[in-house]
């Protein structure tokens, strides 16, 4: 009878990392005084449609940003890195362009394709609802000369599963513990 539960058990270990590995895409966006902006993501594909966005340390959501399709995703490097996974991935830029009648300030954002809402949970944490699967933790706090963007699961979890560093280019009052 114990041999049953084996298969069982490993089955329900895959089932569970593979759940994890369909995490909704997200993306950072830098908007520049100009208007224009630059998604990083880790998907090289540009993502279709408009995407809705939530400016960092805000609960509000703007819509939207679309990938200009004539301009082929970048792979930052060593020298232009404004934003970089904390693992070591490979980040793409693409060129974005609003199509909301009015373009937001100079500022960062965040999304996730298929974000619904966005909901303050604490100082520099929020949960964002999305069109399919469990909601998605966002912390964010300054270190230094940049910030820091944390993914989690569940507001409870101490590791996240996706961690990132955007590079501001000034000195910031540091907020990470």
């Amino acid at each position: 009878m114990m041999t049953i539960f084996r298969p069982l058990a490993l089955s329900l270990l895959l089932a569970s990392s593979i759940v994890s590995a369909a995490d909704a895409p997200f993306y950072f966006i830098d908007i520049a005084d100009t208007g224009k902006a630059v998604l990083y993501s880790e998907s090289q594909r540009a993502p279709k449609g408009d995407l809705s966005y939530a400016l960092v340390d805000r609960v509000s959501m703007g819509c939207c940003v679309k990938a200009t399709a004539r301009k082929p995703a970048r792979k930052t490097d060593d020298d232009t890195v404004k934003f970089v996974a904390d693992e070591v991935k490979p980040i793409f830029s693409h060129t974005v362009q609003f199509s909301g009648a009015r373009k937001p300030e100079p500022d960062q954002a965040y999304g996730f394709e298929g974000m619904q809402t966005v909901t303050k949970k604490g100082r520099g944490t929020y949960q964002v609802t999305l069109q399919a699967g469990d909601p998605v933790f966002v912390r964010t706090c300054y270190s230094g000369e940049g910030m820091r963007v944390r993914l989690y699961h569940r507001l409870a979890d101490r590791k996240p599963y996706a961690s990132y560093y955007y590079y501001l280019g000034y000195d910031v009052e540091p907020t990470c513990r």
